[in-house]
């Protein structure tokens, strides 16, 4: 076994860097709940109060063909998931981030996150009643230059603990066994979740697998744009790209006749026993005429099955995500065991009366489960002022993975 990184915080933390982009940094190094030694990295969940902070490493590593990551850390986060933490890794010296929770082999995320920052988003919520070892295959990532950070969101409504988080290892092993690591406390971990896709429109997009077009026209289609964000500072606008939507400002009027379409796939749900599509949503569209829906295909030459939504969601992204189970397609029915499965978010429009923007997406997730999982709640639309029905849509003639 080789150490390619190794820190357990003494004498210093000078291979870190704490930083908040909401709120206060929460991070340091502290000596009052350490795994081994004195001192641990520590990230406060009090006081009540909205904050994003991080603990990131302050140099890349390059990964050789089978390396891991493993820490031991404790967190007591307020309530069953309105405060919460992720891992996160960049392969670009730290500008981008990517969430690492299909990375691990041992005591990955127990929870969905439902509240603050990083609302929606899988991650470690409530208590892990002491000190947990966690570990990640780093395989993936092969050949690159990886540095990790801790991530903590928190909510205004109330404290906990926080999180400790210490002993922090990336290694190799010479004859490539995996070594086993017992857990400090046992724990019932629900099934994971694997993520297929987690996008937040922050990197280059559309990226491998999405096909962006409104078909024939080539004129209005999806497109990453800095008009609004659920999180971060882009989303998908159904108007923001295409050769007549890429000079449109923010807040221009969405099209008469829009047919624009964003799809991902094929994808493969062979292994799964659960799948969804879950997606942030800001619209503004003519009731019962202009909609954005949501919908599948098992083979993306005929047709797309789902559940469109009419109306707005009153200016702001939608609390809580819009989801199309994959296990429950409407017409479709179970795609789970299907092995090439596409999904698409589509917008489109009548002859007359249109609105500012349309749709703008954000913080789409696709994802799938092995068996036991338990599904993200769907909006209720019970604050918006929105409707749904379920829809089969013509597929585009002109699909094909990276077209523009």
């Amino acid at each position: 076994m080789t150490n390619l990184f190794n820190d357990g915080l003494e004498p210093n933390a000078s291979n870190w860097t704490f930083s908040a982009s909401t709120g206060t940094n929460r991070w340091g190094r502290d000596n009052t709940y350490a795994h081994s030694g004195t001192y641990a990295l520590f990230a406060d969940d009090t006081p009540a109060a909205t904050s994003d902070s991080v603990a990131a490493m302050n140099s890349s590593i390059v990964l050789p063909a089978v390396a891991y990551l493993h820490f031991d850390h404790a967190y007591g986060f307020n309530g069953s998931g309105p405060d919460g933490g992720v891992v996160e890794y960049s392969t670009d010296g730290g500008t981008f981030w990517n969430d690492a929770g299909s990375l691990f082999q041992i005591n990955g995320y127990n929870g969905v996150i439902t509240a603050g920052p990083l609302n929606a988003r899988n991650g470690f919520i409530s208590d892990s009643h002491g000190y947990i070892s966690s570990r990640l295959l780093l395989t993936s990532l092969a050949g690159q230059s990886v540095r990790f950070r801790f991530r903590m969101g928190l909510n205004s409504s109330g404290a906990d603990l926080g999180w400790a988080v210490d002993d922090v290892r990336i290694y190799t092993c010479s004859d490539n066994s995996i070594p086993v690591y017992i857990p400090a406390v046992f724990r019932n971990y629900p099934p994971a979740w694997q993520n297929i896709v987690n996008e937040g429109f922050e990197g280059t997009w559309p990226s491998a697998g999405w096909t962006v077009t409104d078909p024939g026209y080539d004129q209005y289609f999806w497109g990453k744009r800095n008009c609004r964000a659920a999180t971060g500072s882009n989303s998908a606008w159904a108007m923001g790209a295409g050769l007549l939507g890429s000079g449109l400002g923010c807040g221009a009027d969405y099209i008469n006749y829009a047919y624009s379409w964003m799809v991902y796939g094929p994808f493969s749900l062979a292994d799964a026993t659960a799948a969804e599509l879950s997606l942030r949503l800001w619209l503004n569209s003519e009731l019962n005429f202009d909609d954005v829906c949501i919908a599948a295909s098992t083979n993306a030459t005929t047709n797309f099955n789902g559940t469109c939504y009419t109306g707005t969601t009153g200016g702001v992204f939608a609390a809580s995500p819009f989801v199309l189970n994959l296990a429950a397609v409407p017409t479709l029915g179970n795609l789970t065991g299907q092995s090439n499965v596409w999904v698409a978010v589509v917008f489109q429009s009548d002859n007359s009366i249109t609105l500012a923007e349309g749709a703008h997406v954000d913080d789409l997730l696709l994802r799938k489960c092995s068996g036991g999982c338990a599904a993200v709640s769907a909006d209720t639309l019970g604050q918006e002022q929105v409707t749904s029905y379920t829809v089969t849509l013509d597929a585009p003639s002109d699909l094909a993975p990276n077209q523009r």
